[in-house]
C-alpha cells in the first residue's frame, strides 16, 4: 500500500479479494480476519493504522490453489480521512 499524500491515511484498512479457486492460509502483517463473501475468499486487515504521506506498506497473503488456474486478485484501501485529490 502506498500513500500519495497529501495528507496521512489514519485508520486504514484493507481488503483483498482472491480468485474463487484459492484458499488463503495467513496472511502478514498481524491483525487480518479470512472470510468468503459470496465464494470469494477474502482477507481483510482490519486496522493497520497511521500511514504518513508517501509512506508504504508491505502486505502478504499466503494462499493455496485448489483448481489450475490464473489467480487474480483485487484490493482496496480505505481510511477514515478523506483524500482531496480524487485521483490517488
Amino acid at each position: 500500500v502506498v500513500n500519495l499524500g497529501p495528507g496521512s491515511a489514519a485508520d486504514l484498512t484493507v481488503s483483498q479479494e482472491l480468485s474463487p479457486g484459492v484458499i488463503p492460509l495467513s496472511a502478514a502483517p498481524a491483525g487480518y480476519i479470512i472470510y468468503t463473501n459470496a465464494g470469494v475468499p477474502t482477507v481483510t486487515y482490519t486496522n493497520l493504522g497511521l500511514l504518513g504521506s508517501g509512506g508504504v506498506m508491505d502486505l502478504t497473503v499466503t494462499a493455496r490453489p485448489t483448481v489450475p488456474e490464473i489467480i487474480t486478485g483485487i484490493a482496496r484501501a480505505n481510511s477514515s480521512v478523506l483524500d482531496p485529490l480524487k485521483g490517488n
